[in-house]
């Protein structure tokens, strides 16, 4: 049983260009159960409210395969335009899930003058789901009461309530709003680790302090409390994101395959969306106003297979 604090890092988003904070990936721990990225920006949970020459909200557009992605936002809006023709805007509370499967090119931007915030998430789609069609869907949580705390379940389910998001393999996301000490207990079922995500205050997981930014991995134990220091008048935020172990599987860039096979075959098509190489450019499919030269580059393979990496 253990309870593991990972740091954030700042770095780049996959769009190449969005500055984050991000706790998962890093090297010694490549998910958290399905999650595969947890990346907050716009000045929440540690992230970069100004970042030079790059930006804190929003992704120019990129391509995503072989995995699931959503905004958590907290703050602001921003609207999500992809291939598929979607064209929407997304506001605090609400989810949009984006599943690349075989192939999708998205991009986000700002809308509005209040500056968004909040965090970005990826799901790494199992091997059966990999080659599905890309979609969308659009859910409003409702926040539900968890004792003295709120909680707004996007993914998955939690106690008795659930989302209707589908997701193609066991996992559960939540933001929950602490209003008092009173801890919040979660059981972890067989094979499943769970992530908790402080925001703007720090919160305990087990007794351990999670300082802001961080996240707490919870895995081989039955079950575990989180508090925080809140009540009626000061309300703690923090996520909970959990699930089953995924199959090993090789990452790279914002496509997630079973071997290098599959991601070299991605990144030939994707190329030639760009209009690099004689891949096949409909299986990325570019948003309305996109040309091929505003995608975001993919970075080269290596001169050396890839192989699917240790989760920890």
């Amino acid at each position: 049983m253990s309870v593991t604090l990972l740091a954030p890092e700042v770095a780049l988003a996959g769009d190449g260009g969005t500055s984050v904070a991000r706790t998962i990936p890093q090297r010694g721990h490549l998910s958290v159960g399905p999650w595969w990225f947890v990346d907050a920006f716009g000045g929440v949970a540690g992230s970069p409210s100004a970042a030079g020459d790059h930006p804190t909200a929003g992704a120019r557009p990129h391509g995503h395969a072989g995995m699931q992605s959503m905004t958590w936002l907290f703050r602001g809006a921003l609207r999500h335009t992809d291939g598929l023709g979607t064209d929407a805007v997304v506001r605090a509370g609400q989810v949009l899930m984006f599943t690349a499967g075989d192939g999708a090119v998205h991009a986000e931007a700002p809308v509005g003058a209040d500056p968004a915030a909040g965090v970005a998430l990826g799901l790494v789609l199992p091997p059966q789901e990999r080659h599905r069609a890309a979609s969308v869907e659009e859910f409003w949580p409702e926040p539900v009461r968890f004792g003295d705390h709120e909680v707004a379940i996007f993914v998955g389910e939690l106690g008795w309530e659930d989302s209707p998001v589908e997701v193609f393999s066991p996992a559960v996301g939540a933001e929950v709003r602490f209003a008092s000490h009173d801890p919040l207990e979660l059981p972890v079922p067989e094979d499943w680790e769970f992530g908790v995500l402080a925001l703007e205050d720090p919160v305990w997981v087990d007794g351990v302090e999670v300082p802001p930014g961080h996240l707490a991995v919870v895995s081989g134990q039955a079950s575990f409390a989180v508090t925080a220091q809140a009540d009626a008048g000061t309300v703690v935020p923090a996520l909970v994101l959990g699930g089953q172990l995924p199959e090993p599987f090789v990452p790279w860039w914002n496509f997630l395959g079973a071997d290098h096979d599959e991601i070299a075959s991605w990144v030939r098509d994707y190329d030639a969306a760009r209009g690099v190489g004689d891949g096949n450019p409909a299986r990325f499919p570019l948003p309305a106003g996109v040309a091929p030269g505003d995608l975001a580059p993919v970075p080269p393979l290596p001169p050396v297979r890839l192989l699917p990496q240790p989760r920890s």
